[in-house]
C-alpha cells in the first residue's frame, strides 16, 4: 500500500456536484484565470495530514489546547490525541539499522494514517450534502445521523488550507512561539478535536436550526475551497468580537444550506425559495472573499460572469 500523495481539506464527493465526469470548472485566484481540472488536483496538499514529530513542550501544549470538559467528546478526543503523539514516538524512534518493512510500514503511519481518519470523518457527511428537499431536510434534522452531519460540517470548515492560514496569522512569534510552531503541524488534529466538541454541543441544542435554500435564478450558487463560512464573520473583520456562528454552506449550484443556533428558534427545520439574483450573488461574493486559492462552478461561462 502507497501512501495518498494528494490528500483534499475539501471532500471530492461534495465537489461531484459542481463537476462533471471528474472534471471541474475552477477559477484559480493566484494566477488569475479559469481553468478546467481534474477533482484531484483541487483543494488539496501534498501529504496535508502527514504527521509531524513534536517538542515535549509542544505536546504538553497540544493537550491543554485539545481538552474540553465534555465526557462525551472527551473519549474521543483523548483517543486521537494520543494516536497522534504515538505516531510521532514511532517517526521519531525509526533508525537508519531499521529493516525496510518497518521503515515502509512507519513512512505509511507518517504520511496516510490521518489522510484515513479524516476520509472515516467526511463520510459522516454522505446525508447532509445529498439534501434537495425539506422532506429530506426534516428527515435528517430528525435522524440520529444528525450529530454526525453536524461534526461533518465543522471538520470542514475548520480542516482548509485558509483556516489554518488565517488562524496562524492571527498569532505572531512574540505571542507565543510555541503555539504557532504547533498550529503549522498539526492544526489538522486541533480542528479536528475542536469540531467534535462543537459538532456536539450545537447538535444538541435546542436552539439548532437549518435552512435549505433553494437558487431559482439563472446563476449558481458557487463554491470554493473554503466550502463554508460563518457569515458573523465580518463582525471580526470590523474589530467586534463574533459572538454567534451562523454558517452558509451550499451544497449544489443550486442548493444550500444555513446553519444557526439560537435560543429564540423554536423550528428546527425552514425552507426558503431564492428568486432575487442579488441575494445569490451576495452569498457568491462570501465565498470568493473567503476562498485561498480556487473557486469553482460547473461552467465556465457561468463562472465568468459571477467573477
Amino acid at each position: 500500500m502507497e501512501a495518498t500523495k494528494r490528500q483534499h481539506y475539501v471532500w471530492r464527493e461534495y465537489l461531484r456536484a459542481w463537476s462533471h465526469e471528474e472534471s471541474i470548472w475552477a477559477y484559480y485566484k493566484p494566477d488569475k484565470k479559469l481553468i478546467q481540472t481534474s477533482l484531484m488536483n483541487v483543494a488539496q496538499g501534498r501529504y496535508f495530514y502527514k504527521v509531524s514529530s513534536l517538542t515535549q513542550i509542544e505536546k504538553d501544549w497540544l493537550v491543554k489546547l485539545t481538552y474540553f470538559n465534555n465526557p462525551i467528546s472527551q473519549d474521543l478526543n483523548s483517543q486521537i490525541i494520543y494516536e497522534f503523539i504515538k505516531a510521532g514516538y514511532l517517526i521519531d524512534g525509526l533508525t537508519i539499522s531499521d529493516p525496510k518493512e518497518i521503515k515502509d510500514r512507519i513512512n505509511l503511519i507518517e504520511k496516510n494514517s490521518f489522510e484515513i481518519v479524516m476520509g472515516i470523518f467526511e463520510n459522516l457527511g454522505k446525508d447532509i450534502i445529498k439534501i434537495r428537499t425539506k422532506e429530506e431536510l426534516v428527515s435528517l434534522v430528525d435522524s440520529d445521523n444528525i450529530l454526525q452531519s453536524i461534526i461533518f460540517v465543522f471538520v470542514q470548515f475548520t480542516r482548509t488550507k485558509g483556516a489554518k492560514d488565517r488562524m496562524m496569522e492571527s498569532f505572531s512569534d512574540e505571542d507565543n512561539p510555541v503555539v504557532l510552531s504547533l498550529l503549522d503541524k498539526a492544526w489538522f488534529i486541533i480542528s479536528l478535536t475542536y469540531s467534535i466538541i462543537s459538532g456536539i454541543t450545537l447538535a444538541a441544542n435546542a436552539g439548532l436550526r437549518i435552512t435549505l435554500l433553494h437558487n431559482l435564478t439563472e446563476i449558481n450558487f458557487i463554491t470554493g475551497d473554503q466550502p463554508i463560512i460563518n457569515t458573523e464573520a465580518k463582525n471580526s473583520e470590523e474589530g467586534n468580537e463574533v459572538k454567534e456562528l451562523k454558517l452558509y454552506y451550499p451544497i449544489s449550484p443550486k442548493h444550500a444550506l444555513f446553519i444557526e443556533s439560537d435560543s429564540l428558534i423554536s423550528e428546527k427545520c425552514s425552507f426558503e425559495e431564492i428568486t432575487e439574483i442579488d441575494t445569490v450573488k451576495t452569498y457568491n461574493q462570501a465565498i470568493i472573499q473567503s476562498s485561498d486559492n480556487f473557486i469553482f462552478d460547473n461552467s465556465n461561462s457561468l463562472l465568468t460572469k459571477i467573477l
